[in-house]
């Protein structure tokens, strides 16, 4: 897990992103989060989610890209670094 060993969720045998942009996104995510670049590999992982678009098979994917974007979050806060936070909110 994410938190308990604070670095990304990665994906394992069975799960992986459907879409090479999802995928680059998510790598560019794993390696800005292990740097300390919250909220870079926040936008990373946000690219991550709008690449692989709303189909229903990616919805383990998506929980692994949403728990690693609530985790630069929550390192931001913790840090004191919660810029742009107010735009966090759910989009439609």
């Amino acid at each position: 897990m994410l938190c308990d060993r604070g670095r990304p969720i990665t994906f394992g045998k069975g799960l992986r992103a459907h879409t090479d942009g999802a995928a680059q996104a998510r790598e560019r995510g794993n390696a800005l989060f292990r740097a300390g670049q919250y909220k870079e590999a926040a936008a990373e992982y946000s690219s991550a989610l709008d690449a692989l678009g709303s189909t229903a098979d990616d919805k383990e994917t998506r929980v692994a890209l949403l728990k690693n974007r609530s985790a630069c979050r929550l390192k931001l806060v913790r840090t004191g670094r919660p810029a742009g936070h107010a735009a966090w909110g759910p989009t439609c």
